[in-house]
């Protein structure tokens, strides 16, 4: 909300990068990166500085279901929460082979709840959730 951290979703090398932005110059400086195991795509920070980030943890699921909509494709969530090093420790918050909503790409808390949004169907998964700021 500051502008002073930015986050980069390196799907590739399954990995998010945090950098600090000075406010002044808006230069990045790393200062640390988070191993995810699969393609991280959609970042959303909330207020209490953790990241809910989608997770496509089978990649060609992924593009088997992009294809065929009838082929599922893993939905992974995951909660990266702030550590005392400047880092972040992962965990799992949500996990479907697909059967449930398949591809999903984001996660977004809001009002206590966890909304989870897949790539290619036209829906989104509404989920209780405590962890929500």
């Amino acid at each position: 909300a500051d502008g002073a951290t930015a986050y980069v979703s390196a799907a590739s090398e399954r990995r998010i990068y945090v950098y600090d932005r000075d406010l002044a110059s808006s230069k990045l400086t790393q200062r640390a990166f988070v191993e995810i195991p699969g393609f991280p795509d959609n970042i959303e920070v909330l207020a209490n500085g953790s990241l809910l980030v989608g997770v496509h943890s089978k990649i060609l699921d992924l593009l088997g279901h992009a294809q065929d909509a009838s082929k599922f494709s893993p939905s992974h969530v995951m909660l990266l929460t702030p550590d005392t090093m400047g880092g972040f420790t992962p965990s799992t918050i949500y996990y479907d082979s697909g059967a449930e909503i398949s591809g999903a790409s984001v996660g977004a808390a809001a009002n206590g709840r966890l909304l989870i949004g897949p790539i290619f169907e036209q829906k989104i998964l509404d989920c209780p959730w405590g962890g929500a700021p």
